[in-house]
């Protein structure tokens, strides 16, 4: 087995060229590499984009719905100015809102409750499989009721729910399906790419997403007609020919710039997800057997993106801390459940009601991993989580 040590501030790596430095932070997430290979098609796409001077709902928004809606094996996308108003619009234009339920993981960031809130429908959690952090379509059929109008899977971490169950419930009982796909670009269910399956899928383009932009965006996805008319509509003030509003409708347009660099990098997003998935792989297989480390699991692990490479330990805070001492950073996704949140303190959730959940955000660990990670930083990671281990 390999020892770590130190000599005059530095971390000595046997067998390796040379020593890292514990002052050369690795940070947990970097865009630099990604944006190093692009920069000189956005230096010239922004300098197109202020001669053309148009810069709302032109020709690089219809360009990226018409590119994304393709990619995803879709009929429309429409763009919209974040993910989380993509879930909302959603769900309004299938006309839920206040006395109607809608379904959502007990394990997801907090934007996509607040998503259904903001439309004014009830919350109903359901709880996640302890393996993949997931929601479970078996509590999906146990909790549900005439009153739920709607479905919001999560694609956490970037693998896809189990859309098979989910779709087959989603007929049997009439319940429409919204994935909230922001963290699964480019992942798979099979043969199908994520945001393709439900009657409407919903994405977020923030700048660390897979497909990520200079700022906020979204878009949603559809291979209903009428739905995407209608969300066309109601993203741009109810309207669809200017100064006739034929709906009520929001500001919530995604902007010429952001859908120009979205372009761009819609070109080599299957590139960098296969980068995600070699770095995925290393930390796995220079992990074996160390620690009680787990790793998501999951029956579509195969077809993930790896948004993010999260690890459980009941270590997780000390662990953190160690990493951070030694220069790599690390982020925890997420250390509190929207349940126990104050935002929806009024539902009365208590600790302990989605055991599973509440298990993952205890535990959860989330690595260094983006396209552009060498693979000895990879390895610097694996072994000062194995130094770790070795002295606790």
């Amino acid at each position: 087995m390999r020892t770590l040590g130190y000599r005059r501030g530095f971390l000595c790596l046997p067998g390796r060229s040379a020593y890292l430095r514990e002052m050369d932070y690795l940070p947990f997430y970097s865009l630099a590499p990604q944006h190093d290979l692009i920069r000189s098609e956005l230096n010239n796409c922004f300098r197109k984009l202020m001669d053309r001077g148009n810069f709302i709902l032109g020709d690089e928004v219809a360009g990226l719905e018409a590119e994304w809606a393709t990619f995803t094996g879709v009929k429309h996308c429409i763009g919209v100015a974040n993910g989380s108003d993509a879930i909302t619009l959603s769900l309004r234009a299938l006309g839920i809102g206040p006395g109607d339920e809608v379904m959502v993981p007990a394990l997801t960031c907090s934007p996509t409750w607040m998503a259904v809130a903001a439309a004014g429908a009830k919350l109903i959690p359901v709880d996640v499989d302890m393996s993949s952090g997931l929601i479970r379509p078996d509590l999906v059929e146990a909790q549900l009721t005439s009153q739920v109008k709607a479905i919001v899977p999560v694609h956490l971490y970037g693998q896809s729910v189990d859309m098979q169950s989910l779709m087959e419930l989603s007929n049997r009982f009439a319940v429409p399906l919204i994935e909230d796909n922001a963290q699964g670009h480019g992942a798979r269910c099979g043969e199908r790419m994520t945001g393709s399956m439900g009657l409407l899928g919903t994405t977020s383009f923030y700048p660390t997403k897979n497909l990520g932009a200079l700022g906020d965006g979204g878009a949603i996805t559809t291979q209903d007609d009428q739905l995407a008319l209608t969300l066309r509509r109601m993203r741009n003030y109810g309207s669809s020919i200017r100064f006739q509003h034929d709906i009520k409708g929001v500001n919530s347009r995604l902007d010429e710039w952001q859908a120009a660099v979205l372009r761009i990098k819609l070109q080599h997003l299957d590139r960098w997800n296969t980068a995600r998935k070699q770095v995925a792989s290393q930390y796995r297989d220079e992990l074996v057997n160390v620690g009680e480390i787990q790793w998501q699991g999951g029956e579509n692990e195969s077809g993930a993106n790896h948004h993010l490479v999260v690890m459980r330990t009941q270590h997780r805070d000390a662990l953190k801390a160690w990493l951070h001492q030694h220069g790599i950073g690390t982020d925890v996704h997420y250390p509190l459940p929207p349940h126990l949140q104050p935002s929806f303190s009024e539902y009365g959730f208590r600790l302990g009601q989605f055991p599973a959940a509440e298990g993952w955000a205890s535990t959860v660990l989330s690595l260094p991993a983006w396209p552009g990670l060498t693979s000895l930083q990879v390895s610097r990671v694996c072994d000062v989580i194995r130094l770790f281990y070795n002295r606790h």
